[in-house]
């Protein structure tokens, strides 16, 4: 986390996103870790906004959402946030495009030369398929032995009213795992995400996540609609 210094004096000004979410929430007296759970957001996530390390966070239909989510609970303009997320986005974009990996290439083939023998190749190519392999084993192991992932992006608060019989139900979570909703299998496409209307009643409507991973473990979130 960036080590910032914001006076009240005005010697400095937040001016970028991450410098104002760190801004805002200190401000409030809260830590990472309380918001990560209120908006059931992972911290990571929350920790490259205040960052600013917007090329590390998740798809722009995601990450705007989480901006939302966060500027909502600091009670700080949220269609301003998403504004500026969107104007800083497009400057590391444009940053990253002028970037000329042909020069850096150049530099090091002067430095190196060396002679790719068929021989050569196919060792290369033997290693290489070990190495992959072993990372996908460790991969397998390592991600199988923790709960799976679960992150609910609408409804985005524990509880929520609205006036329709149905609600959209919009999430994402690990792409081997299997959800279910009040134990209705949910479908998941290929990257993990999920997009489900569920028909509700009036009043009170508990809506139940489980997702579980192929060791069995298992992840719970609970979320509370109330159809007026």
């Amino acid at each position: 986390m960036a080590n910032r210094d914001f006076s009240s004096k005005g010697e400095a000004v937040p001016h970028t996103i991450g410098e104002i979410f760190y801004y805002e929430r200190n401000r409030r007296r809260y830590t990472l870790s309380q918001i990560a759970k209120e908006l059931n957001i992972r911290k990571t996530y929350l920790e490259l906004l205040e960052d600013d390390a917007l090329d590390k966070l998740p798809a722009d239909v995601y990450t705007k959402n989480y901006v939302k989510r966060y500027a909502d609970f600091l009670h700080v303009d949220s269609d301003a946030m998403i504004e500026l997320y969107e104007k800083e986005k497009n400057v590391v974009k444009k940053v990253r495009d002028e970037d000329d990996p042909g020069k850096v290439f150049s530099e090091k083939k002067r430095k190196f030369s060396f002679i790719l023998t068929p021989k050569i190749a196919r060792r290369f190519g033997i290693l290489l398929l070990v190495v992959v392999f072993l990372f996908y084993i460790w991969y397998q192991v390592s991600d199988l032995s923790a709960p799976p992932e679960l992150t609910i992006i609408e409804p985005s608060q524990n509880e929520t009213t609205i006036t329709e019989t149905s609600v959209l139900v919009i999430g994402e979570t690990s792409q081997d795992a299997a959800l279910t909703i009040n134990g209705e299998p949910i479908h998941l496409t290929s990257d993990g995400t999920f997009q489900e209307t569920i028909a509700l009643q009036k009043g009170i409507n508990e809506l139940k996540f489980e997702v579980v991973n192929k060791l069995g473990k298992k992840r719970e979130v609970e979320k509370k609609v109330y159809v007026e």
